[in-house]
């Protein structure tokens, strides 16, 4: 296990498996949901993908990487110490302005990333004394760097196969004093300790053994796979003990360890590139699935041994960028067989694994040859254990048989999470688990639970008792996720007896339970009123149930990429829930993502399924297809009655435009749209959010009309006649589409070749310049760029490109704002004439207005 030094676990697997992300997979983030893995790294910061790792996975230790190329540690700038600092520091503020790390997105007061690494692979053990010097300066600078700003840099990320203890000691002594984390990658083929088995039984090299750890057979090994055990037991962690934690940043299988023509490719390579005379021989190629699960289990089985290894990084869960990083794929062969071998243990039932400040460091049999037994890994269920004598007592005078408190239960589909909220924050709660364990959790903690929330994992089947505030409940648990909503009830309204009995009991016989509605709402009805119940009236019975009564609408839009759902209400600061098909609901603000509208918000929905919005009293049930959805919803306006100042009511949709409620009539629809259009009342208009008022047709009398200000227009104006132009440079290195248009703070939306819709902001990357942004675009073919009513097709060749986006100087502008007039708007006035407060020119305007009615007519 991982001896939580330097980052808190809230449980712990059987395995140490993390991700490696190169790039924006879709399959690959919905992976990461999946198995919830302790360790993430990542080459895309997407900044909402980022912000729902958290949420879903908040103990997770997430790391980011960023590309740059050429990789300047000060080599190419001078080579001093001096020019190497000043890289490190110019790196480390590159990376603090990406947009993923600016405060606005911090995650419960936190920056979404734990760490970030800094170059990659930069050069050999063997290269120079002076080199190596040089880069211990660039690391202290930049690491120092990031720690001032709440990052965790990790070091070193050598090449497999680089380094020794002794050599770090002696050349590096600011890094090994500055970071806590230091970063390996190890790689062997075709089997992950093929170098390992050869130095274990080779020949005696007593020189090369490893002191505490080794084995005392050959050279000990360790030089490929395991080669972070060698380097830490080579000096390091006999001088620093356990202030390092050593994260495998990148690991697997690939054929290039064998250097000369061996390709880097790795174990789904079809092509045999490794001479046929290595030790021990080669193997067929591709690497089957099961062998190459099975090197894994032994590698899993070294790392368990090691606490001060928090987790290794598969390369690569999520290949994008060259196509021979599609051979390295572990997403689907490998990740499912994670995902059936992996058990979840909570801290609390595991045996005592913080390791004391002075680590007694003792051997590690490496015992290659050992059955690959899979549950070798998993903790003795007798370690597990309750001491008798820590086993509370229970409480005798808890009031539990005439409680004041009642709750409700839900149970879903889901990790077995046990999820509360009492309505009142900072109180202590006591939990005992079905083997008498006892942990104290303190209400609020989980905000996202409600006001008083608190959450605590409770795998294991059996009663939960839950004790707050002098009350008392009994729970029954099934080890699946439970969400349970605790009430106190109001003292002028005690409840009878048997109802209250009637309500505490926990639902067994599997009927579907009622949907449970935050507590800290005031208009959420009281236990004893049945949440889905008709109201008798509807000025005294907020919220409106799920009915045809609704005065909301709202349109859907389904699209390509992550399984997001965002929407808009078109007001903000509004608190919307949100239940999910499994039971768990969210809480967002309307508003919180501008991107999408004024009142706009996201949430990640990749189940497919039934989710329950809820607004401002309104209810709208959405069943998604686990894609990226947009749903607007907006509220019907009252129209006017042709004859009169009276409102006059706005028709009930029956569902929205594209997807009627069941159980509607389609003929009662279009029956609403005739009167409506009899009324000649004007239909709302999607853009903008409210409803432009229309002039009535010109009739016999005159009409007296103000100037209403001109409206822009919103309909995209051809290519032919964009005032943008753009020029296109082609260049080396990673395949990005970087491009700048001169403007922040706008929306750009990129197709690409595959349908697929990317939105961007411009000026996330202020380093291509003011309106920068940048993409992943390693597929040839033609990518869309639009932003600004504009749209340009780019034909790209999955090589790195930079597009500089002008706008064109418009030599007449009375004719440009001639040519953009549409029949809301009066002509404009001629802007030749200067600005004049006379009576005169006010009535020119006016008449010109009334002119142009008539013309339009």
């Amino acid at each position: 296990m991982y001896n939580q030094k330097n980052h808190v676990f809230d449980t712990f697997y059987n395995h140490k498996f993390g991700f490696h992300i190169t790039g924006p997979r879709q399959d690959a983030f919905a992976e990461v949901f999946r198995l919830r893995p302790k360790v993430v790294k990542t080459l895309d910061f997407s900044v909402d993908v980022m912000r729902r790792i958290k949420q879903e996975i908040p103990d997770v230790f997430l790391i980011g990487r960023l590309f740059v190329h050429p990789q300047d540690y000060g080599q190419l700038s001078g080579g001093t110490a001096v020019d190497a600092r000043r890289k490190g520091i110019a790196m480390a503020e590159r990376i603090l302005r990406e947009e993923v790390n600016r405060e606005r997105h911090h995650y419960k007061g936190r920056p979404l990333f734990n760490a970030w690494e800094s170059l990659n692979e930069v050069f050999p053990e063997w290269s120079d004394d002076d080199t190596h010097k040089l880069f211990d300066e660039y690391q202290v600078a930049f690491g120092k760097k990031m720690l001032s700003a709440g990052f965790e840099p990790v070091a070193f990320n050598f090449g497999q196969g680089n380094g020794r203890g002794q050599q770090w000691l002696r050349l590096y002594p600011g890094t090994l004093e500055t970071y806590t984390y230091l970063g390996f990658h190890e790689y062997d083929w075709p089997t992950m300790d093929r170098l390992h088995k050869i130095g274990l039984n080779g020949p005696n090299e007593p020189h090369n053994r490893v002191p505490i750890v080794g084995s005392g057979r050959g050279n000990d090994g360790m030089w490929r796979c395991l080669r972070y055990r060698r380097i830490m037991y080579e000096g390091i962690r006999q001088k620093f003990g356990d202030k390092h934690t050593a994260i495998i940043t990148e690991c697997g299988m690939t054929q290039g360890v064998w250097g000369g023509p061996s390709r880097d490719i790795g174990p789904w390579a079809k092509q045999l590139t490794v001479p046929r005379d290595i030790p021990g021989g080669v193997a067929d190629t591709p690497i089957h699935a099961d062998d190459y699960w099975k090197t894994l289990l032994w590698y899993n089985r070294e790392l368990m041994k090691d606490d001060f290894v928090m987790g290794a990084c598969l390369f690569v869960t999520g290949a994008a960028g060259l196509p021979e990083w599609e051979t390295f794929e572990h997403l689907g062969a490998i990740t499912d067989r994670i995902y059936a071998f992996q058990k979840l243990f909570d801290v609390d039932d595991l045996p005592t694994i913080i390791t004391p400040d002075t680590p007694a460091i003792t051997p590690i049999d490496p015992d290659t040859d050992e059955t690959l037994d899979e549950e070798s890994v998993v903790p003795d269920e007798k370690s597990q254990e309750p001491d008798s004598e820590a086993t509370p007592e229970p409480d005798d005078n808890a009031p539990a048989a005439k409680s004041e408190w009642r709750y409700t239960f839900e149970t879903g589909q889901g990790l077995g999470l046990l999820v509360c909220d009492i309505g009142i924050p900072g109180e202590r709660i006591a939990i005992t688990r079905p083997d008498g364990h006892r942990l104290e959790v303190v209400s609020g903690s989980k905000r996202e639970y409600g006001v008083g929330g608190f959450e605590t994992y409770a795998q294991k089947p059996g009663s939960y008792r839950i004790e707050f505030l002098d009350q008392q409940f009994e729970l029954t648990l099934t080890g699946h996720f439970t969400r349970v909503n605790f009430q106190k009830v109001e003292p002028t309204a005690p409840l009878p007896e048997e109802e209250a009995k009637e309500f505490e009991e926990v639902v067994e016989d599997g009927s579907s339970p009622q949907t449970i509605l935050p507590v800290d709402q005031p208009d959420t009805p009281t236990a004893s009123e049945p949440v889905d119940a008709p109201p008798s009236s509807p000025e005294t019975r907020p919220p409106l149930p799920p009915s045809v009564q609704t005065e909301w609408h709202y349109t859907f839009e389904i699209g390509q990429g992550l399984g997001l759902l965002v929407g808009d209400i078109g007001i903000p600061g509004e608190r919307i829930t949100i239940i999910k098909p499994d039971g768990r609901w969210e809480q967002v603000v309307s508003g919180s993502k501008g991107e999408h509208g004024i009142g706009g918000f996201e949430v990640y929905a990749h189940h497919p399924g039934s989710y329950l919005i809820e607004f401002m009293e309104q209810r709208f049930d959405l069943t998604l297809s686990g894609q990226f959805t947009r749903v607007t919803f907006r509220q019907n306006a009252p129209s006017v009655s042709p004859g009169g100042d009276q409102p006059v009511a706005a028709p009930s949709p029956s569902g929205p435009a594209l997807a009627p409620a069941p159980g509607s009539d389609p003929s009662d629809s279009a029956e609403v749209f005739e009167d409506d259009k009899a009324d000649e009342r004007p239909s709302p208009l999607p853009v903008p959010d409210e409803a432009e008022d229309i002039p009535p047709p010109p009739s016999s009398s005159p009409v007296t009309a103000p100037a209403p200000e001109p409206r822009p227009v919103t309909t995209p104006a051809e290519p032919k006649q964009t005032g943008w132009h753009y020029r296109m440079e082609i260049g080396r290195g990673l395949g990005l589409l970087v491009g700048d248009m001169g403007v922040k703070g706008e929306t750009v939306i990129i197709i690409r070749p595959d349908g697929r819709q990317e939105r961007l902001t411009s000026g996330s990357k202020p380093e291509y310049g003011p309106g920068g942004f940048e993409l992943y675009a390693q597929q040839p073919g033609t990518y869309r760029v639009q932003f600004l009513d504009q749209s340009f097709a780019l034909q790209l060749n999955g090589q790195f490109t930079k597009v500089i986006f002008e706008r064109r100087e418009t030599s007449s502008p009375a004719v440009a704002v001639a040519s953009t007039s549409v029949e809301v708007s009066p002509p404009p006035e001629p802007v030749s004439e200067p600005e004049t407060s006379s009576g005169s020119n006010w009535f020119k305007v006016v008449l010109g207005f009334i002119m142009g009615l008539f013309k339009r007519k």
